[in-house]
Protein backbone atom coordinates (compact mmCIF):
# COMPACT_ATOMS: atom_id res chain seq x y z
CA UNK A 1 0.00 0.00 0.00
CA UNK A 2 1.19 3.47 -0.81
CA UNK A 3 1.50 5.83 2.05
CA UNK A 4 -0.08 9.19 1.72
CA UNK A 5 2.40 11.89 2.36
CA UNK A 6 1.17 15.18 3.71
CA UNK A 7 2.99 18.40 3.23
CA UNK A 8 5.45 19.11 5.97
CA UNK A 9 5.30 22.56 7.43
CA UNK A 10 8.87 23.67 7.90
CA UNK A 11 9.78 25.67 10.97
CA UNK A 12 10.85 29.24 10.20
CA UNK A 13 14.62 29.68 9.95
CA UNK A 14 16.44 32.06 12.27
CA UNK A 15 17.49 34.13 9.25
CA UNK A 16 13.88 34.58 8.10
CA UNK A 17 12.79 35.53 11.60
CA UNK A 18 15.62 38.05 11.98
CA UNK A 19 14.76 39.66 8.64
CA UNK A 20 11.07 39.85 9.55
CA UNK A 21 11.80 41.14 13.04
CA UNK A 22 14.14 43.77 11.60
CA UNK A 23 11.23 45.24 9.64
CA UNK A 24 9.39 45.80 12.93
CA UNK A 25 12.27 47.40 14.82
CA UNK A 26 11.24 50.37 16.93
CA UNK A 27 13.13 53.02 18.88
CA UNK A 28 10.30 54.24 21.09
CA UNK A 29 7.73 52.48 23.23
CA UNK A 30 4.86 50.92 21.29
CA UNK A 31 2.55 50.54 24.27
CA UNK A 32 1.91 53.61 26.41
CA UNK A 33 -0.90 53.65 28.94
CA UNK A 34 -2.77 56.91 29.46
CA UNK A 35 -6.02 58.28 30.85
CA UNK A 36 -7.65 57.62 27.47
CA UNK A 37 -6.21 54.11 27.27
CA UNK A 38 -5.62 52.90 30.85
CA UNK A 39 -5.36 49.21 29.94
CA UNK A 40 -3.09 47.30 27.56
CA UNK A 41 -6.00 46.15 25.39
CA UNK A 42 -7.31 49.70 24.95
CA UNK A 43 -3.92 50.93 23.78
CA UNK A 44 -3.91 51.16 19.98
CA UNK A 45 -7.33 49.52 19.78
CA UNK A 46 -8.18 51.70 16.77
CA UNK A 47 -5.49 50.01 14.64
CA UNK A 48 -7.07 48.13 11.70
CA UNK A 49 -7.01 44.39 12.34
CA UNK A 50 -6.48 44.79 16.09
CA UNK A 51 -9.33 42.37 16.91
CA UNK A 52 -9.45 40.45 13.62
CA UNK A 53 -9.69 36.69 13.88
CA UNK A 54 -9.68 34.00 11.23
CA UNK A 55 -12.36 32.02 13.06
CA UNK A 56 -15.00 34.64 12.32
CA UNK A 57 -13.91 34.99 8.68
CA UNK A 58 -13.01 31.51 7.28
CA UNK A 59 -11.00 31.63 4.04
CA UNK A 60 -10.31 29.15 1.25
CA UNK A 61 -7.45 26.80 2.11
CA UNK A 62 -6.56 26.10 -1.54
CA UNK A 63 -8.03 22.61 -1.40
CA UNK A 64 -11.70 23.41 -1.67
CA UNK A 65 -12.13 23.73 2.08
CA UNK A 66 -12.22 26.54 4.58
CA UNK A 67 -9.28 27.59 6.71
CA UNK A 68 -10.43 27.89 10.32
CA UNK A 69 -7.02 28.18 11.89
CA UNK A 70 -3.70 29.73 10.91
CA UNK A 71 -1.07 27.17 9.78
CA UNK A 72 1.43 26.21 12.48
CA UNK A 73 4.47 27.41 10.52
CA UNK A 74 3.04 30.93 10.35
CA UNK A 75 2.15 30.88 14.05
CA UNK A 76 5.71 29.82 14.93
CA UNK A 77 7.17 32.51 12.68
CA UNK A 78 5.15 35.37 14.13
CA UNK A 79 5.52 34.09 17.70
CA UNK A 80 9.31 34.39 17.36
CA UNK A 81 8.92 37.87 15.85
CA UNK A 82 6.60 38.86 18.71
CA UNK A 83 9.17 37.59 21.24
CA UNK A 84 11.83 39.79 19.63
CA UNK A 85 9.48 42.78 19.68
CA UNK A 86 8.66 42.22 23.34
CA UNK A 87 12.32 41.93 24.34
CA UNK A 88 13.00 45.22 22.58
CA UNK A 89 9.96 46.86 24.18
CA UNK A 90 11.03 45.85 27.70
CA UNK A 91 14.59 47.01 26.97
CA UNK A 92 13.36 50.43 25.84
CA UNK A 93 11.15 50.75 28.91
CA UNK A 94 14.13 50.01 31.15
CA UNK A 95 16.03 52.90 29.57
CA UNK A 96 13.27 55.40 30.31
CA UNK A 97 13.82 55.09 34.07
CA UNK A 98 10.08 55.51 34.59
CA UNK A 99 9.13 55.35 38.26
CA UNK A 100 12.61 54.37 39.46
CA UNK A 101 12.11 55.77 42.97
CA UNK A 102 8.76 54.04 43.45
CA UNK A 103 10.12 50.81 42.01
CA UNK A 104 13.08 50.90 44.41
CA UNK A 105 10.67 51.04 47.35
CA UNK A 106 8.50 48.29 45.90
CA UNK A 107 11.48 46.04 45.24
CA UNK A 108 12.63 46.58 48.81
CA UNK A 109 9.18 45.59 50.05
CA UNK A 110 9.17 42.49 47.87
CA UNK A 111 12.52 41.44 49.33
CA UNK A 112 12.07 42.34 53.01
CA UNK A 113 8.37 42.97 53.66
CA UNK A 114 5.79 40.76 55.31
CA UNK A 115 3.96 38.14 53.26
CA UNK A 116 0.94 40.37 52.63
CA UNK A 117 3.16 43.35 51.83
CA UNK A 118 5.21 41.32 49.35
CA UNK A 119 2.12 40.06 47.55
CA UNK A 120 0.61 43.56 47.51
CA UNK A 121 3.87 44.99 46.11
CA UNK A 122 4.00 42.39 43.33
CA UNK A 123 0.39 43.17 42.45
CA UNK A 124 1.17 46.89 42.26
CA UNK A 125 4.13 46.25 39.95
CA UNK A 126 2.01 44.19 37.55
CA UNK A 127 -1.14 46.34 37.63
CA UNK A 128 0.79 49.59 37.16
CA UNK A 129 2.49 48.38 34.00
CA UNK A 130 1.15 44.99 32.89
CA UNK A 131 3.02 45.02 29.57
CA UNK A 132 6.54 45.99 30.56
CA UNK A 133 6.42 44.40 34.03
CA UNK A 134 4.65 41.22 33.04
CA UNK A 135 7.58 39.17 34.38
CA UNK A 136 6.58 40.20 37.93
CA UNK A 137 3.57 37.90 37.59
CA UNK A 138 5.99 34.96 37.77
CA UNK A 139 6.64 35.76 41.42
CA UNK A 140 2.94 35.46 42.28
CA UNK A 141 2.58 32.30 40.21
CA UNK A 142 5.55 30.81 42.06
CA UNK A 143 3.98 31.63 45.43
CA UNK A 144 0.66 30.17 44.31
CA UNK A 145 2.38 26.92 43.37
CA UNK A 146 1.78 27.27 39.63
CA UNK A 147 5.46 27.01 38.69
CA UNK A 148 6.70 24.50 41.24
CA UNK A 149 6.17 20.78 41.59
CA UNK A 150 6.84 20.64 45.33
CA UNK A 151 4.47 21.43 48.16
CA UNK A 152 3.37 25.01 48.65
CA UNK A 153 2.26 26.65 51.87
CA UNK A 154 -1.54 26.73 51.64
CA UNK A 155 -1.89 30.20 53.21
CA UNK A 156 0.74 31.67 50.89
CA UNK A 157 -0.86 29.97 47.87
CA UNK A 158 -4.31 31.25 48.80
CA UNK A 159 -3.19 34.87 49.20
CA UNK A 160 -1.20 34.75 45.94
CA UNK A 161 -4.10 33.13 44.09
CA UNK A 162 -6.48 35.85 45.30
CA UNK A 163 -4.08 38.52 44.09
CA UNK A 164 -3.76 36.81 40.70
CA UNK A 165 -7.53 36.53 40.39
CA UNK A 166 -7.85 40.27 40.92
CA UNK A 167 -5.12 40.97 38.35
CA UNK A 168 -6.67 38.78 35.68
CA UNK A 169 -10.16 40.19 36.21
CA UNK A 170 -9.19 43.85 36.44
CA UNK A 171 -5.91 44.16 34.53
CA UNK A 172 -5.21 41.41 32.01
CA UNK A 173 -8.55 40.24 30.61
CA UNK A 174 -10.62 42.48 28.31
CA UNK A 175 -14.15 43.13 29.50
CA UNK A 176 -15.91 42.63 26.17
CA UNK A 177 -14.05 39.82 24.40
CA UNK A 178 -11.87 36.77 24.86
CA UNK A 179 -8.12 36.88 24.39
CA UNK A 180 -7.05 36.35 20.77
CA UNK A 181 -4.34 33.74 20.25
CA UNK A 182 -1.89 33.85 17.35
CA UNK A 183 -3.39 30.77 15.72
CA UNK A 184 -6.71 32.65 15.57
CA UNK A 185 -5.12 35.62 13.83
CA UNK A 186 -5.39 35.85 10.01
CA UNK A 187 -1.60 35.90 9.65
CA UNK A 188 -1.82 34.64 6.06
CA UNK A 189 -3.05 38.10 5.08
CA UNK A 190 0.38 39.49 5.91
CA UNK A 191 2.26 37.09 3.66
CA UNK A 192 3.09 37.89 0.03
CA UNK A 193 1.73 34.67 -1.47
CA UNK A 194 -1.76 33.36 -0.91
CA UNK A 195 -3.05 29.95 -2.00
CA UNK A 196 -6.27 30.14 -4.01
CA UNK A 197 -8.19 27.15 -5.43
CA UNK A 198 -7.96 26.71 -9.20
CA UNK A 199 -11.06 26.10 -11.26
CA UNK A 200 -11.71 22.45 -12.06
CA UNK A 201 -9.10 19.77 -11.48
CA UNK A 202 -5.45 20.38 -10.94
CA UNK A 203 -3.16 21.73 -8.29
CA UNK A 204 -3.98 24.94 -6.46
CA UNK A 205 -2.28 27.91 -8.02
CA UNK A 206 -0.48 30.66 -6.21
CA UNK A 207 -0.92 34.29 -7.06
CA UNK A 208 0.75 37.41 -5.77
CA UNK A 209 -1.47 39.51 -3.57
CA UNK A 210 -0.88 42.85 -1.93
CA UNK A 211 -0.13 41.88 1.62
CA UNK A 212 -1.52 43.95 4.44
CA UNK A 213 0.71 45.87 6.78
CA UNK A 214 0.88 44.28 10.21
CA UNK A 215 1.28 46.73 13.06
CA UNK A 216 3.77 45.50 15.66
CA UNK A 217 1.31 46.69 18.30
CA UNK A 218 -1.02 43.89 17.20
CA UNK A 219 1.65 41.28 17.92
CA UNK A 220 2.26 42.77 21.35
Amino acid sequence: KKRRRGRRQHAPSSVDVQKSAASFQHDSLLIKLSDDAPTWYQAAEQIPGRNSTILTHPVDDGKGGKLQQTPRNLVDKYRLIADELYRKEVQLFGKTGAGDKDMAWIQSTISKGTLKDRIAAMSVVVSTNPVHKFHALDGLMQMAGCLSEGQTNSRVAQLAAEAMEDLFLNTFLPEDRKLITLDQRPLHLYEKHTQVPSEGKGKPKTKDTTKRTLSPKVLL
